[in-house]
Order: C-alpha cells, then sequence, then structure tokens
C-alpha cells in the first residue's frame, strides 16, 4: 500500500508540472506544447542524423498514435515536414524545418 501512495504522489506531482510548464511556455510567447517542445529538441539534437516518424515513439517513450499526432501538429506550425524515404515509401523521414533552428 505505501509504493501506491508514492506512485499516486509522483503521478500528481507530475501533472502539476506539466501544467506549469504549460504556462510558463504561453507567457513567453512559445507556439509549442511540451510534449512537442520534446520533439523538436531531439529533432534538434540529432539534425546530423536520419530520423524517421516511426522512432519516435521508441526514444521519446510515448504511443504511436500520440506521436503522429505530435508531427501532424508540428506540420500545421510549419515547423518539421516530412520527406518520403527513396528506398522504402513506407518510411518518412522527420526533418526539422531551418525556421525553427534559428529561431530557437
Amino acid at each position: 500500500m505505501k509504493i501506491y501512495n508514492y506512485i499516486n504522489k509522483v503521478k500528481k506531482l507530475d501533472i502539476l508540472l506539466s501544467k506549469e510548464i504549460a504556462q510558463i511556455l504561453l507567457r513567453q510567447g512559445v507556439p509549442f506544447t511540451k510534449s512537442q517542445i520534446e520533439v523538436v529538441m531531439y529533432l534538434y539534437h540529432h539534425q546530423d542524423q536520419v530520423v524517421y516518424q516511426r522512432d519516435l515513439p521508441d526514444v521519446l517513450g510515448i504511443t504511436r498514435p500520440m506521436a503522429n499526432g505530435l508531427v501532424k501538429h508540428l506540420i500545421q506550425k510549419n515547423a518539421v515536414k516530412l520527406i518520403e524515404d527513396s528506398d522504402d515509401s513506407r518510411l518518412k523521414r522527420i526533418k526539422l524545418m531551418p525556421v525553427v533552428i534559428a529561431e530557437y
């Protein structure tokens, strides 16, 4: 029972911190959510590597539908673009847009 209490408290703390981060980002005029920033930062730190959309769930610890939704929203914000792989059309390379690199 003791471990359950700790897990519950950690979950509540995570929710509170996520809300606080969202408010800070909003006040500073950052156009991305915390999860979107995680994707952008991963892509920024791996610019020298080929990153496929299918890689995001594993490296970020999120579900595939969540990764797809994040990428969709980042495309709508012109932060990333998907590039079809020349060898396998099922693979989509995800690339950070130059404007995001320059601005952040």
